[in-house]
């Protein structure tokens, strides 16, 4: 898991749901992986990992996490935590 704001972490999926960072809000940006149960502010962004997000679900991605991170702890998730 990688800090990259005081509200903003991005790690793998795996590692999400073996060590949660204090996160209230969850963000998936891998198609292949379903939000876990239990979170109260979630969204789900389809994407392929190594694949660049088109740019529609990028923005819609960028205002999900403008409308949050105030707010919200954020975890962003994919499969190695290292693509997004």
């Amino acid at each position: 898991m990688d800090f990259i704001l005081d509200h903003l972490v991005i790690g793998s999926a795996k590692g999400a749901w073996e060590r949660r960072p204090a996160a209230d809000a969850m963000l998936c940006v891998a198609e292949e992986i379903d939000l876990p149960p239990g979170v109260a502010v979630a969204h789900k962004v389809p994407g392929r990992d190594m694949q660049p997000i088109p740019t529609v679900p990028l923005a819609e991605t960028i205002d999900w996490i403008d409308r949050h991170v105030a707010d919200r702890r954020i975890l962003v998730i994919c499969n190695a935590g290292v693509g997004r």
